[in-house]
């Protein structure tokens, strides 16, 4: 399976953004763990039912699990298709505050999905206008939607991040609270 360039450098700088931010976390006791020390989040976006994925538009069949196909410590991630945007969870052991903090994560933008606080944002980075990040809080830690354009196919999502916050806010009774 191919994957666009537009889809890769994100997913790179995810990645990158996952490796720094999971140094020097510590696990909780009582919590589970990997041999790494790194605390697992229960969720794993993988196993959203088909019809809420079909009822925001993107094809289950499509499923990517991992960051570029690779797992790592303290997130579970799930990626998916549809004919003018990608869909990512990130489901993330980092705190809100953890997100917020982050200097890469600019542009941040207070919203309401369902009864819970979060805030849309970019990563900073050529391709930042061409994706948007919802961050909302969850039992696990941090719960990230991310909607990027698919700018090589007809009608690209116009507006990744009011889709990303229409995503969450379906999505908002399916994820942990």
């Amino acid at each position: 399976m191919a994957l666009s360039i537009r889809w890769l450098a994100p997913a790179v700088a995810a990645f990158a953004l996952v490796t720094v931010a999971g140094c020097g976390s510590e696990s909780v006791e009582g919590s589970p763990t990997t041999t790494s020390g790194v605390a697992e989040p229960a969720f794993d976006p993988c196993t959203l039912p088909e019809d809420a994925l079909r009822g925001v538009g993107v094809d289950p069949a499509t499923a990517k699990p991992g960051i570029v196909g690779a797992d790592r410590a303290g997130w579970n991630v799930c990626g998916w298709d549809a004919s003018n945007f990608l869909l990512t969870l990130f489901q993330s052991n980092l705190s809100m505050e953890q997100v917020q903090k982050n200097p890469r994560n600019v542009d941040q933008v207070p919203v309401q999905v369902g009864s819970r606080e979060a805030f849309t944002y970019h990563e900073s980075g050529p391709t930042s206008d061409e994706y948007c990040d919802v961050a909302m809080g969850s039992s696990d830690g941090a719960l990230l939607v991310r909607v990027e354009q698919r700018t090589s196919r007809p009608n690209p999502v116009a507006d990744p991040c009011g889709r990303a916050v229409e995503i969450a806010n379906v999505l908002d009774g399916r994820v942990p609270s």
